[in-house]
């Protein structure tokens, strides 16, 4: 553990999000509003994506409840592959470009899937 409660993890500052894919996203809000007293602090479709997202703010950070609104989505594909839950984790980065130059450099998937580095 870190002695200084404020440090970061070298490129990465902070976690923006958690994403989780839902088959019922009005469920999965109302779940999180009874079991947790948690408020919609934005909610949106992108089309682009094939996705419908309610954010639910957590101190600094959201919990992003994702459902598909087209079978062609990825988190249609998510859902039908592995169920309900995790999708991904977004990062906070100082310099977006150079922190994926390094991802990529490293290991990390592109846009297409195919690994680099």
């Amino acid at each position: 553990m870190s002695e200084n409660p404020d440090a970061t993890s070298g490129l990465l500052t902070e976690i923006d999000h958690v994403a989780i894919a839902v088959r019922d996203l009005d469920a999965a809000v109302d779940y999180y509003q009874r079991a947790f007293g948690a408020t919609v602090a934005h909610r949106e479709v992108v089309e682009s994506d094939g996705v419908e997202e309610a954010l639910v703010k957590v101190a600094d950070s959201y919990i992003q409840l994702t459902a598909a609104t087209r079978p062609d989505s990825p988190i249609a594909k998510a859902i039908e592959k592995r169920g309900e839950g995790l999708h991904h984790v977004g990062y906070r980065v100082d310099d977006c470009a150079a922190a994926h130059a390094h991802f990529l450099a490293h290991g990390a998937r592109d846009g297409r899937g195919q690994r680099r580095g």
